[in-house]
């Protein structure tokens, strides 16, 4: 899929012409209804809607793993459209916010009238992969190095750029952070002290900041 759309197009194209806001522009000549979230909410998963992200933050869980983690300019949900297998995907809301409830269908028929709409699916579901092989690279290191992994892709993806390095939003507290390690939250408190005590994180009470250089230096 990826060669195919590379052949067809430049990645710089595809980032700037099929990104979620164009495609929020193109769903938002539907009918749409905006829906406050509340932490811990379940988002109704029913293959009948699909979620843009306004503000705030939403899991994807299937089986009690988390698959990702969304944020606001992000959709969820899209991915159903594609792929039978989505349908059994958990909505579960990890900070306060607004979505755009879509209906599926009239997304889908939206798409699909339009000469190029299908790239926008293929570049949803192309992001999907990509989350999915972050996941499965960090679960297949040992405990302290997934840690570090985890924490640097939170911090470039999430994270708030301070005086002290990049903070981690609140609302992805230690347990969160555990679960979507898939290590226990005994031993994500061990490691945390332990990168406290090599300088590489800087913990303020429930605040956490991954330092720039530890960042940089990650790969």
């Amino acid at each position: 899929m990826e060669d195919s759309l590379n052949r067809l197009y430049e990645t710089t194209v595809l980032k700037n012409n099929f990104n979620n806001i164009n495609l929020f522009k193109i769903l938002s000549l539907n009918k749409s209804e905006k829906k406050k979230i509340k932490r811990k909410q379940k988002i109704n998963n029913d293959n009948k809607h699909l979620y843009y992200i306004n503000s705030g933050k939403i899991m994807t869980k299937r089986n009690d793993v988390i698959i990702s983690i969304h944020q606001e300019g992000e959709f969820v949900g899209l991915n159903a459209l594609l792929d039978e297998e989505n349908t059994k995907d958990e909505f579960i809301v990890v900070e306060d916010g607004l979505v755009c409830e879509f209906e599926s269908m009239e997304a889908l028929f939206t798409l699909l009238s339009l000469q190029e709409g299908w790239i926008y699916l293929l570049v949803q579901e192309k992001l999907r992969c990509e989350r999915l092989i972050q996941n499965s690279i960090c679960i297949h290191k040992n405990g302290k190095e997934k840690i570090k992994k985890i924490f640097v892709y939170l911090a470039r993806e999430f994270g708030t750029a301070t005086e002290k390095g990049m903070l981690l939003p609140t609302s992805f507290n230690r347990s969160l952070i555990a679960e979507y390690s898939n290590v226990t939250l005994k031993s994500l408190k061990k490691i945390i002290e332990l990168l406290a005590l090599e300088e590489w994180l800087e913990i303020n009470g429930q605040k956490i900041y991954v330092k720039y250089d530890s960042i940089q230096s990650y790969v």
